[in-house]
């Protein structure tokens, strides 16, 4: 008998080497203890962190992806000295896509110091139409991987719609008005 099995998510090691779930009982192994080509692999001590995640419907339905990050990738706090004047909105982000199976992955300084990179990829493994929203003080390009122009491509600002196909990795460069 196969039972359906919620997402399980680990961190902080490379692999998950196995687990199942059988009869109601969920089963583990952290580590292989394999001897070859390395007689001495997984020995010693080791940190293991891992959640499980029940939830309604699919695992595009259940939060997965975003679950996932939260667990590798949790943000971390920043305190900053108070400023005397002015007020923040109760929440903020720099960049946003508003389709929920776009992932905004990577935020990084150009090669040439030209702006800032982003890279997104499509999670769910179909062809999706989106836009991400850009500061009021940017405009914004696709981009080959390697960060070169596209033939054809016309910066914007605002908003930058996008056609993602599925799994792809989309790549964006991002310049600020001076």
């Amino acid at each position: 008998m196969t039972e359906k099995l919620s997402p399980f998510f680990h961190a902080k090691k490379q692999e998950v080497n196995a687990y199942d779930i059988h009869d109601g009982v969920l089963r583990l192994s952290l580590l292989r203890a394999a001897t070859y080509p390395d007689p001495h692999a997984d020995q010693g001590v080791h940190d293991f962190t891992y959640a499980l995640l029940p939830h309604l419907g699919d695992w595009r339905q259940g939060g997965v992806i975003p679950a996932g990050y939260d667990l590798n990738a949790p943000a971390l706090p920043l305190a900053v000295a108070a400023q005397p004047a002015g007020t923040l909105p109760a929440a903020y982000s720099q960049f946003r896509v508003d389709a929920p199976n776009v992932v905004l992955e990577t935020v990084k300084k150009a090669e040439d110091g030209s702006g800032l990179i982003l890279r997104l990829y499509e999670s769910w493994g179909t062809r999706t139409r989106a836009a991400l929203a850009l500061p009021d003080d940017a405009a914004a390009v696709r981009c080959t991987p390697m960060e070169q122009p596209l033939p054809g491509e016309e910066a914007v600002q605002h908003s930058l719609p996008l056609t993602l196909h599925p799994f792809e990795i989309c790549t964006i460069h991002v310049q600020f008005a001076q």
